[in-house]
C-alpha cells in the first residue's frame, strides 16, 4: 500500500495481491458468508424453545371413570362437614375455595348442619351438587 498521484491529487494505492492473499482473502469473505446464512437459517427455522412430549394413547382396558372416588378422596373416605376444614373441602368433587369458604362460613354462623341436605342453605350449592357429594360427606 502506498500513496500516489491520480490526475494531480493524491490517493491511496494498494499493492497488486499475491495469490496467497487472493486465496485468504476469498476464504475470509466466504466464511463470513457462512456464518451469516447459518444465523439467518437459525431465526428462522427455530424461533424459541420447543418442548414436545409424547403422549400415549388412553387405556382401553380402564374407561376414564371407573374411580368412584375424586382425586382428592381415599377409598371410604367420608368428610365430616361439621368438622372438616378448608383443605378437606376442597378434596371434595365441585367444591372449590369459594364454596369451601362459604360451607365453613354458613357453619359458623348457624351452628353444626344436622342433616347433610342442610348443604342446600349454602350459597353456591344446589340439588345438583349435593347429589354428587352426597357419598362422599356426612354430619357426624
Amino acid at each position: 500500500m502506498q500513496w500516489g498521484m491520480y490526475h494531480g491529487k493524491e490517493v491511496f494505492r494498494m499493492k497488486k495481491l499475491t495469490v496467497y492473499e487472493w486465496i485468504v482473502l476469498i476464504l475470509t469473505l466466504f466464511f463470513a458468508f457462512s456464518c451469516i446464512v447459518w444465523l439467518g437459517n437459525q431465526r428462522i427455522l427455530s424461533p424459541g424453545w420447543q418442548v414436545r412430549t409424547e403422549r400415549s394413547a388412553p387405556s382401553m382396558t380402564q374407561p376414564p371413570d371407573s374411580n368412584p372416588y375424586p382425586d382428592g378422596l381415599l377409598e371410604n373416605e367420608i368428610i365430616n362437614l361439621n368438622t372438616a376444614t378448608r383443605s378437606d373441602l376442597l378434596r371434595l368433587p365441585n367444591i372449590g375455595a369459594t364454596r369451601a369458604d362459604a360451607i365453613i362460613s354458613y357453619r359458623e354462623e348457624h351452628g353444626p348442619f344436622q342433616t347433610v341436605d342442610d348443604l342446600l342453605n349454602v350459597f353456591g350449592i344446589g340439588p345438583a351438587t349435593l347429589e354428587q357429594l352426597r357419598a362422599y360427606i356426612c354430619t357426624g
